[in-house]
């Protein structure tokens, strides 16, 4: 049995691990919050990157292995895609 593979079936995938996974973290960061990468200076920036890259390492790993999943999932259906008719 051949799995017709389209947009709508990978749209859907994408959709159902991300209602898996659900919404992301809050952000806890308060002194950069809102500036919209616009710093006063050099060392300001480096000190709000620092800050957004520990709140992305908190992110857990059961969030990491969902996402390893969904793009497995996604390299199978583009393997297995049916050629277009046109």
């Amino acid at each position: 049995m051949v799995m017709q593979v389209n947009e709508d079936l990978i749209r859907n995938v994408v959709a159902q691990v991300l209602s898996e996974i659900g919404p992301p973290p809050a952000v806890n960061g308060k002194k950069y919050a809102g500036r919209y990468g616009i710093f006063s200076d050099v060392d300001e920036a480096v000190a709000a990157a620092r800050e957004a890259f520990e709140q992305l390492s908190e992110r857990t790993i059961d969030i990491d292995k969902r996402l390893v999943r969904l793009e497995a999932m996604v390299e199978v259906a583009q393997r297995n895609r049916l050629p277009d008719d046109s």
